[in-house]
């Protein structure tokens, strides 16, 4: 690795040459004009490029860990699987900079344009994110576990699947933003503002939503257990098969929810309706003006094969599959044991969501959606275990004795805690 000093790198920069692995670590190029530079897998650790012009620049994989960069001008940049751990990049500018798959974790972000930044895969636990603008940022499968980001703009972000655990996000818009399937356990989204916001199949549990406003926003499916919604305007919001109880909604506010399947509005109750259980009963048994919805029936599938579509619903179920035998899942399982026989297939396709559930025995396991369980054991024995493109894994998996093939593909989620066959889960 070439170790440069300040003078030589801006007649290597002149020269039109790049400054590929170089070791920059702790070097001091504050306020400098390097428009374009590339440096992919330099060594920046504990460098100085406060507001520094670093347009267009090409970073990836390079270590940034501890560099102070407050205030630089990154647009555009390259920053794809960089390390920013501890970074300060307080009000910098990253407006459609690309930092897929980027380690920020610890890093100081406040007050920083991340307008349309691609940031899929990105890490930011623990982040400081305050008042930062993430406003259609593409974010999928994103971790920001215990961040910070009261005041954020997240509006018509794609947070999709992404992780939220722990942060807080008190007064951050959300308006508008596709949050399908993310994870926000016991995160505080005090007065957060979701109007017309995507939640559907969210994990919400234990999240504070007192005075949020989640007006037309989409909970169709999401988890609400034990979330707090006190003073939450929850006018026109959709809650067809949401996890929760009529006593969550004892202050909330707003003249009513759609409990459709289709989230159309067909099938409406008063807040006063909400509070009670026969207001949640099942739409066949109420009229409505409206007919209710029928799910489309699953193409006929062949001998040995086991389809659940994505109408079906299982919880607190013991299923058993044979030998070689084939289960899809489209469904939602929850709270469900399920025995695999020698090399029988268990697909949870893109729309499956296996929650709270533990799958036993000598399969072969595919995950293009979710399998989530909360720090328990959910997977034994299996012969293989893979997680697809977009998918997301997130338990522990315990080996058999022969132990277990794992294939993690690009773009997956994964919080996996793998054991060997006697150690404790």
């Amino acid at each position: 690795m070439a170790q440069y000093t300040k003078a030589q790198i801006f007649e290597l920069v002149e020269l039109g040459e790049g400054l590929e692995r170089s070791d920059l670590r702790d070097i001091d190029l504050e306020g400098v004009a390097l428009p374009g530079l590339r440096a992919p897998r330099a060594e920046l650790t504990g460098a100085k490029l406060g507001n520094a012009d670093l347009r267009g620049a090409n970073l990836e994989s390079a270590s940034l860990r501890d560099a102070h960069m407050g205030g630089a001008n990154l647009e555009g940049a390259n920053l794809r699987n960089a390390d920013l751990e501890g970074c300060n990049l307080t009000g910098a500018n990253l407006r459609n900079a690309d930092l897929t798959r980027a380690n920020l974790e610890g890093a100081i972000l406040e007050r920083a344009n991340l307008q349309g930044t691609r940031l899929r895969g990105a890490v930011f636990m623990e982040a400081n994110l305050g008042k930062a603008d993430l406003s259609k940022a593409k974010m999928k499968n994103a971790d920001f576990e215990e961040a910070y980001l009261g005041g954020a703009n997240l509006g018509e972000a794609d947070l999709r699947k992404a992780v939220f655990d722990s942060a807080n996000l008190e007064e951050a818009d959300l308006r508008g933003a596709n949050l399908e399937g993310a994870n926000f356990r016991d995160a505080n989204l005090e007065a957060a503002r979701f109007q017309g916001a995507t939640l559907e199949m969210a994990i919400l549990v234990g999240a504070n939503l007192e005075r949020a406003d989640l007006y037309d926003s989409d909970l169709r499916r999401a988890n609400l257990r034990n979330a707090v919604l006190d003073g939450a305007f929850v006018e026109g919001a959709r809650f067809w098969d949401a996890e929760c109880e009529p006593g969550q909604f004892a202050s909330a506010t707003g003249d009513w929810i759609d409990l459709s399947r289709s989230g159309d509005g067909s099938i409406k109750r008063t807040l006063a309706e909400a509070r009670t259980p026969e207001g949640w009963a099942e739409p066949a048994a109420i009229p409505v003006a409206a007919p209710v919805p029928v799910a489309p029936v699953a193409p006929p599938q062949p001998a040995g094969v086991r389809f659940f579509g994505q109408a079906d619903i299982l919880r607190n179920a013991d299923l058993e599959f044979g030998a070689d035998s084939e289960v899809h899942i489209e469904g939602k399982f929850e709270h469900c044991n399920i025995a695999l026989g020698e090399d029988a297939k268990l697909v949870i396709g893109p729309n499956g969501l296996l929650n709270q559930c533990e799958v036993v025995g000598p399969g072969i396991i595919t995950v293009l959606g979710r399998l989530l369980q909360n720090g328990d054991l959910a997977v034994s024995d299996a012969r293989r275990f893979t997680v697809k493109a977009g998918g997301c894994a997130q338990a522990t998996v315990r080996q058999p004795n022969g132990y277990t093939e794992f294939v993690f593909e690009h773009g997956c989620a994964l919080r996996l805690k793998i054991v060997a066959p006697e150690e404790p889960s």
